[in-house]
């Protein structure tokens, strides 16, 4: 499981690094609400094409002219109430026949955005900004004492390791000294893991942490998930990355699903979709 998901991460990562090469110099607000318009458009079609449209536009039709029949005899108790069953028994249609699409849909969905809060979520370390990093494991009394850390070149460990065996917690204080991505290396008895670290300015993909968790790894994708059953998370302090429009800021996530949302369901018609 863990070898397909670490797999399937590193595709993605390369195929986003390739979609989005060509709008790394603009604002990465603007980028975000271009990509979020394509990716509403792109569900949408992918909608149309594994749903049953027909019976969706039937049952549609169905449903309101029922309803306008409602207006019609709305002094008739009888005719209404046998109108209002069939309108029930049509909305549970519509909703199985939409529903199961939209399930279909639901893991691509999980995987692009989990791919796209790596560009969108959070930034780079700053040169010469310190941060914290932090790894948690899972037996709390006895792994802590065994742990070191070292750091490539454009790294500076700037404190001893802080440890928390109450929260099985081991932290230190690093600082960027150059822009790229650097390579934190921890040493537990005799074996290693690694956790990059991304540094400079600008918009790139950044993971702030690498965990032993599918969910929490799906939320963001950067790196293979840890083989170690003693390692929980490896963490690293990044601050969120500003996106404003208007003046407003914003959370991308939800800037994107508003984007993404209004478009798609404004160009229903245009593709031919009925939803």
């Amino acid at each position: 499981m863990k070898a397909i998901l670490n797999v399937s991460g590193e595709f993605l990562e390369a195929l986003f690094a390739i979609l989005l090469w060509p709008f790394s110099g603009l604002n990465p607000t603007y980028t975000l609400v271009i990509i979020s318009a394509l990716f509403g458009i792109l569900m949408v079609s992918m909608f149309g094409r594994i749903s049953s449209q027909g019976k969706i536009l039937g049952i549609k039709n169905r449903i309101r002219g029922n309803l306008l029949g409602v207006r019609l005899f709305r002094h008739d108790l009888g005719v209404v109430f046998k109108l209002q069953c069939v309108i029930l028994r049509d909305t549970v249609r519509y909703l199985v026949l939409t529903g199961l699409p939209l399930l279909l849909l639901t893991l691509p969905t999980v995987l692009i955005i989990g791919e796209l809060n790596l560009y969108f979520g959070v930034t780079p370390l700053p040169v010469d900004m310190s941060t914290i990093v932090t790894l948690k494991v899972e037996d709390r009394s006895s792994l802590l004492p065994q742990v070191s850390m070292k750091a490539s070149k454009g790294i500076v460990v700037e404190s001893p390791p802080l440890r928390a065996p109450g929260r099985g917690e081991i932290s230190w204080r690093i600082r960027a000294i150059q822009s790229g991505q650097e390579t934190l290396i921890f040493r537990i008895g005799d074996r290693e893991l690694y956790k990059e670290v991304q540094t400079g300015k600008g918009w790139v993909a950044t993971s702030p942490y690498r965990t032993a968790s599918v969910f929490r790894w799906l939320v963001s994708p950067g790196e293979p998930l840890l083989d170690d059953d003693e390692v929980a998370l490896i963490e690293i302090r990044h601050s969120n990355l500003e996106l404003a429009l208007w003046g407003y800021g914003f959370n991308w996530l939800v800037l994107f699903l508003v984007v993404s949302v209004l478009t798609g369901l404004g160009l229903k018609r245009f593709l031919g979709v009925e939803i």
